[in-house]
């Protein structure tokens, strides 16, 4: 997973790409909680066929969570 967002303090969103088809909701949620409170998890599907695009937006409740995530998880393989 690779995780990128503002390293901004004040800033909580995150974009998440090279998920596996697979990772759900629930499964990314678990593994982002160990890093602070994940409030949003939006998962982008293709409209046509309703499947996952390998990315989503993370919204933590302080951005120092986020932070904690970005040093934790990128380019961390997980759910594979």
């Amino acid at each position: 997973m690779y995780c990128g967002g503002n390293r901004d303090i004040r800033r909580s969103k995150l974009l998440n790409v090279g998920l596996a088809w697979h990772t759900n909701d629930a499964t990314l949620h678990t593994k982002v909680e160990e890093f602070g409170t994940a409030g949003e998890a939006t998962v982008i599907k293709d409209r046509d066929t309703s499947r996952t695009r390998g990315f989503r937006f993370l919204r933590f409740s302080q951005g120092y969570e986020a932070g904690q995530a970005i040093e934790n998880m990128n380019k961390v393989e997980f759910d594979r």
